[in-house]
Order: structure tokens, then C-alpha cells, then sequence
């Protein structure tokens, strides 16, 4: 029998209860908070939803502490920052004078694209973005590569490699898990599709969060699977819910258009099949970019009559999970759709004006670019400042939901190095 969603909410609020417990017991047990190495950190911690309601100020000098650490590994194993001049000037003397996440903006940004780009060297020598400290490089690394669909006609689609571990990837499904699956409504012993691309990172780091979590995974064959087909295998296997991807308004005939991740999209199952909504298929994450009026419009409407869960969430392959619209809490909660919490830890992401060619972090109501610093991982891949090419609007730091991380809106692929060259930042 299904849970109400009365039976969810309780189950959260009783593991949220857990997760501060052991939390604090984490805290506890270290010498220092605020100089936490990282690398020693177990991967379950990342996965306390605790980590998202603590008191914001402390939670920033916890991650500056680790932070200070990992640049300064960057700076020493890193080569694309071992090479880059200004990089190596902003750790002075090779220490990060970082006691704030703001103080990020004093270290350069990594973009891809244009004459200070790292993307060209990366695809000649790929190597640039793998650490060469001898933990790493006794760790088997797994290449994982972004871009490639073509989000819309304003980016370029060029792969970049992330190498990481399997311990990073573990890392990054604890907290997809915990922090992101079970906010939106997944539980224990739920029926999932998962139509998202097993061929991009984000469908294997969600296949891994799935399995921890415990629910039984669907896939389709193939990504270029028929829409009959996947619409009957829902039917057929009693599919609770699934994990889709927002795209352009498809037509019932062929289910395709621009997807990010790949594979069938929300509203060309539902405009297949509407009868499986509700009362068979009861949860819907749409992952990736922006939902559509529509699709929101339609989500309304499917909560009201049969209290259908649908919510977005977002992340990068190269840092992961980024953002959450859970449907618990407060109905006066701002996160709700297109609204999403920042998933701090761990990785950083941060939200920077560039307009006056100085960057700042952005105020609420002000758009900026984000920025990811993934300052928790273990083997692979360090990005400090890194261009990601995603814009997002600051929308506010109070929340009724009870989180105390950024909630972001407007979340848009826009690559735009001229806007970057113009800004007159100091690139590595």
C-alpha cells in the first residue's frame, strides 16, 4: 500500500531529527570544525539532510575550512591551476585566505569557451583536469563527460572531462539520496522509471542514489526507445514514479525535441497516456532546466485532484546534486517547481555578478552566474570557480520550508563568453 503523504512527511521529519544528531555527533568528533580536511570526510555525511537547516554562518565556516584545504591541493596537483599564473597568485605563498565562502570571488574562474578558456587544452590533453598526487593517481578514475545534447542554441555542446572515483561518486549519490530523491517524495520499495540518459553522468549518479535508496529501477531499453513502449512497461510493471527530463512541448507521435540528459520527456508521456497519472504514476521529477508554464500549470492541476507529486531538481556533471524543489513543508514555502534550494556540500555553489568587471556575489532579486567549487571531493577532479555556463536568479535566503540554503530561480543554460571577456575577470 502506498504511504500518504501525511506517512511521508512524518518519515522526513523524523529523519531530518536523525540527520541533526548525527551531525552534530560528526561535529563533535573532529578536532577543529573549521578546519576539516575534506578528503577524511565518510561519504554518508554528505548525506545528512541536516546540512541544509543548520545555522547558514556556521555552515559557511565549516565549508571555508575545507575549502582553504582543497585549493591549496588544487593549486599542487592540479595542472590546469599548477599552470595558471593567477591562480597561483591568489593562494599567496600557496595558502587560500579564505574564511567566508564570499571570498571566493578574490581566486579566477575557470571557463571553457574563449581566449582564456581551459576547453581546448582540456580536449588536447585531457589529463589537465586529473590530480597528479599519488592517492589519486592509485585510484581508478572513471571520465565522465558534459555537453555533447546541446541544451539550446546557446550553447556549444563540447564535452568536458570530470574524472572521478568511485568513492566521489558515492559521495554524490549519499547526498542525491537524502537530499534530494526523498525530499521530492521517493522512498523505500517505490516502482521507478528512470528515462533519464544512462549515457550521461546524471543518470548514473541517480541510478546509484536510486539503488541506496531502495526502490525498484526501470529503464528503458535504449534512449531512442518507442514512446509506446515505455508508456506500456509503466503500465505493465506498476511504475510509483519517474524520473524524466523537461524538454519543448512534444507531440504524442514521436515523444522527441531537445532534452537535457537525454531520452522521453515529461510531456510526451503524459500526452501519450494521461491516465497514468494520478492514480498509478503518484511522483514526477522533471530534472534538469526550467519546467515549462505548462507543465507547471499541468502539476497544479494534478496535485489538486489527486495530491500527484511533481517537482524539478538540478545538478552538473561535474558537481552533483546542485538543486532541489521539495514538496514537503509549508505551503507558504518559496521553493516549490522552478524554485530551487542550492544543495550546499558537497560542493559550493555560488551565484556572481560580473557586471562591473569586479565579481561580487549577487544580491537577492539579481541574476548571476553560477559558480561551482567542488571543495569535498576525494580523488578526482577539483574545480575551483568553474563557469559551468548555467545563469540563475537569486531569489531568497528565507525559506518557510525551514532550509537555510539560497533558493535560486530562472535556472538557464547561457553560454556567453563575451559577457566573461567583457567582464575583465582575471581567468585561468
Amino acid at each position: 500500500m502506498k504511504p500518504t503523504r501525511e506517512e511521508l512527511e512524518t518519515a522526513w521529519d523524523r529523519r531530518l531529527q536523525t540527520d541533526r544528531r548525527e551531525l552534530s555527533d560528526y561535529l563533535a568528533s573532529v578536532d577543529d570544525r573549521h578546519h576539516i580536511d575534506p578528503r577524511l570526510v565518510p561519504p554518508i555525511v554528505w548525506g545528512f539532510t541536516a546540512w541544509d537547516y543548520i545555522d547558514p554562518a556556521e555552515r559557511d565556516m565549516i565549508f571555508a575550512g575545507m575549502t582553504r584545504r582543497m585549493l591549496q591541493r588544487a593549486g599542487q596537483v592540479m595542472p590546469v591551476y599548477q599552470r595558471s599564473e593567477s591562480f597561483q597568485a591568489a593562494l599567496h605563498d600557496g595558502r587560500a585566505a579564505i574564511n567566508s565562502m564570499d571570498d571566493l570571488v578574490g581566486f579566477p574562474m575557470l571557463v571553457k569557451d574563449g581566449e582564456h578558456g581551459f576547453r581546448w587544452r582540456a580536449l588536447e590533453d585531457p589529463f589537465i583536469l586529473a590530480p597528479t598526487d599519488a592517492e589519486s593517481t592509485s585510484t581508478t578514475l572513471t571520465v565522465y563527460k558534459s555537453g555533447g545534447t546541446g541544451i539550446n542554441e546557446a550553447t556549444e555542446g563540447k564535452a568536458t572531462p570530470t574524472f572521478l572515483s568511485d568513492r566521489d561518486m558515492k559521495m554524490e549519490s549519499q547526498a542525491s539520496m537524502t537530499r534530494l530523491l526523498m525530499p521530492i517524495g521517493f522512498y523505500p520499495g517505490m516502482r521507478v522509471m528512470n528515462v533519464y540518459s544512462v549515457e550521461h553522468k546524471g543518470g548514473v549518479m541517480l541510478n546509484i542514489a536510486f539503488h541506496l535508496l531502495g526502490v525498484g529501477l526501470l529503464h528503458p531499453r535504449r534512449q531512442t526507445e518507442d514512446l509506446n513502449v515505455i508508456v506500456n512497461d509503466i503500465e505493465r510493471y506498476g511504475i510509483d514514479a519517474i524520473a524524466v527530463v523537461p524538454g519543448t512541448v512534444q507531440t504524442a507521435k514521436t515523444g522527441q525535441g531537445p532534452a537535457k540528459g537525454g531520452g522521453i520527456t515529461f510531456q510526451s508521456i503524459y500526452g501519450r497516456d494521461r491516465a497514468l497519472f494520478g492514480p498509478k504514476v503518484h511522483t514526477a521529477f522533471i530534472t534538469g532546466y526550467a519546467i515549462s508554464d505548462d507543465v507547471v500549470a499541468l502539476a497544479e492541476r494534478l496535485r489538486e485532484r489527486y495530491d500527484m507529486r511533481v517537482s524539478s531538481g538540478w545538478g552538473a556533471s561535474e558537481a552533483h546534486p546542485g538543486g532541489v524543489s521539495p514538496v514537503f513543508g509549508s505551503e507558504e514555502r518559496i521553493c516549490k517547481y522552478n524554485s530551487q534550494h542550492l544543495i550546499q556540500g558537497p560542493h559550493h555553489l555560488g551565484v556572481v555578478d560580473i557586471s562591473s568587471g569586479t565579481p561580487r556575489p549577487v544580491r537577492v532579486g539579481e541574476e548571476g552566474l553560477l559558480l561551482v567549487t567542488t571543495f569535498g571531493r576525494h580523488d578526482g577532479t577539483l574545480f575551483a570557480n568553474y563557469v559551468i555556463g548555467d545563469k540563475v536568479k537569486l531569489e531568497s535566503l528565507d525559506c518557510a520550508c525551514g532550509r537555510t540554503t539560497p533558493v535560486v530561480s530562472n535556472i538557464r543554460r547561457e553560454d556567453n563568453e563575451r559577457e566573461l571577456i567583457a567582464g575583465g575577470c582575471a581567468y585561468s
